[in-house]
């Protein structure tokens, strides 16, 4: 994600208590090759991308095919208003303009309205262009407004598209977050379907999964909990029915730091059923964050819970005082040995400038051999930096060799370690180490994901960023070649697929997109 608390400033509230199917989606299938393969990464034809004036700050990518011709495209918003959409060859297909306030969300696609066309769909909130047009739109797969739903406050949340209400076909819901303390749920016509009142602003994004088999998703977001007074101030977990009107038993769940890390979901500990990872943010014990400056003692921590909001065997992690995280959880088998391991970034607690570290650990949150590592990037021909980032990692086999790789951006360049935590992005410079692969940008990375975007069934590496001067926004793409065609891309972007479900199944193909049938919401079972 973008727009850190770290790294801007952070709309919040006082302490007073406010009242109140199926799109294309073209990955390479999910299987492991059967003989290492490498390739080094290479400039993909048409880019990098300028997306001029006013586009100087972008969201995470998203991937997905608008005009039927069997190719993804590359969707992102920016701080401008606007939606870009990409071509695989750098040419822009179209753009949308939603108005003053910029975009720092993720885009959502899927088919909403049961026309068998996709739609994009994007929540405007950023900090740094607050504007006069906050809210939720959907753009159609060719550009044009297809409905908007106004919101008093930025939506910083990015919006995940699902089946949430069965009463209308089959048509998908937006779940989403946004600034006025509201966590809704609206039509696919953007009418208001469900809400709910909060006790402060989320920036969370919703993960959308079934966690107590019942045939209908749970919503689960997190949220800083500010209720009137200074007892109880910290973060909710929230594990929200399909209507909002309740929480499974035993959430929402309390911490004492503030959730603004966005959750994802899988099965961590084995036993078939749905669990729930999220990081501690930075806020109750940092006097410009927290209301009137009321400041305590907290807890930095990365937490598991399962479907009954109890903290699963060794959970939480506890991290060094001085980290926190924003950006959301990647999960992925990294040793093939079944299980799932859990991927995540922190940053350090410093208003500007800010270190980072990149964590792998066990289902049981043992961390793994290796990690954690800093991003390790040559400043100039002796001097190295290790700048952290709001964003979020990936979980990838991006070369092909049959090991997963994790990429995360880091100032210039994307910065790309084995699951075993060796950087194979470039370390050294003057001249570049022959064999690294060189990921390096011409200004600041904001954020990174992983989909095919020229149809040769290999995904490429897809970049945000902006340029050095800071006046454009820039879109950058690296392409593997033949020996990553068919590698698996366990969590290839922010929220895992294009629908933002942030959900880990055990798929065939990765195309994230329920029919909505109540059968296929049950996909972890004893």
């Amino acid at each position: 994600m973008s727009n850190s608390p770290g790294l801007s400033v952070r709309p919040r509230r006082s302490s007073t208590l406010v009242a109140g199917a199926g799109v294309a989606l073209v990955l390479g299938a999910w299987l492991v090759p059967a003989a290492a393969r490498a390739a080094l990464p290479v400039p993909s034809t048409g880019f990098p991308v300028s997306l001029g004036t006013g586009a100087n700050y972008l969201g995470p990518p998203a991937f997905a095919d608008l005009d039927g011709d069997q190719v993804n495209e590359i969707l992102v918003g920016a701080n401008d208003g606007r939606v870009y959409a990409y071509r695989g060859n750098g040419t822009q297909l179209w753009s949308y303009d939603t108005g003053t306030t910029g975009i720092a969300s993720k885009p959502a696609i899927a088919d909403i309205d049961n026309d068998g066309l996709p739609e994009v769909v994007v929540g405007a909130g950023s900090t740094l262009a607050i504007g006069t047009t906050p809210g939720v739109y959907v753009i159609s797969n060719t550009g044009t407004l297809q409905c908007s739903f106004p919101t008093t406050d930025g939506v910083f949340s990015s919006p995940a598209l699902a089946e949430l209400d069965f009463d209308d076909a089959g048509t998908k819901e937006i779940a989403f977050g946004s600034w006025d303390f509201k966590v809704r749920v609206i039509n696919h016509d953007c009418s208001l379907k469900y809400q709910v009142m909060l006790t402060d602003t989320p920036w969370s994004s919703p993960a959308i999964g079934d966690l107590d088999r019942d045939g209908i998703p749970e919503i689960v977001i997190g949220a800083p909990h500010n209720p009137a007074g200074t007892a109880n101030d910290g973060g909710l977990l929230h594990a929200f029915r399909h209507n909002l009107a309740s929480e499974l038993p035993g959430f929402p769940v309390a911490i004492d730091e503030t959730i603004d890390s966005s959750p994802a979901l899988g099965d961590l500990d084995g036993d078939g059923w749905l669990d729930i990872v999220v990081g501690a943010g930075w806020c109750w014990d940092r006097p410009s964050c927290a209301p009137a400056g009321l400041t305590h003692p907290v807890t930095e921590a990365v937490y598991a819970w399962n479907r009954a909001g109890v903290a699963l065997a060794g959970w939480p992690l506890i991290l060094p005082a001085d980290r926190y995280v924003f950006g959301s959880p990647a999960l992925g088998d990294l040793d093939g040995n079944g299980s799932l391991e859990v991927v995540f970034n922190t940053l350090q607690k410093v208003e500007g400038g800010p270190e980072g570290w990149v964590y792998a650990v066990n289902g049981n949150a043992a961390i793994r051999s290796g990690w954690p590592k800093q991003p390790f990037t040559p400043a100039t021909c002796s001097t190295f930096v290790h700048f952290g980032t709001s964003a979020s990692p990936i979980v990838a086999d991006l070369d092909g060799n049959g090991g997963l790789e994790i990429s995360l951006p880091s100032n210039f360049e994307i910065v790309t370690w084995t699951a075993a935590g060796v950087q194979v992005s470039r370390d050294g410079a003057c001249p570049d180490p022959p064999g690294d692969w060189i990921l390096t940008t011409d200004g600041p990375v904001l954020g990174v994901g992983a989909g095919d975007i020229d149809g040769d069934g290999a995904a490429e590496v897809v970049a945000t960023g902006y340029n050095a001067g800071g006046t454009a926004g820039r879109l950058y793409a690296w392409d593997f070649g033949a020996p990553a065609i068919g590698a698996q891309q366990p969590w290839p972007q922010f929220r895992r697929t294009a629908d933002n479900h942030a959900l880990f199944v055990d798929e065939v193909f990765l195309d994230g997109f329920e029919s909505g049938g109540l059968g296929e919401w049950s996909t972890a079972s004893p």
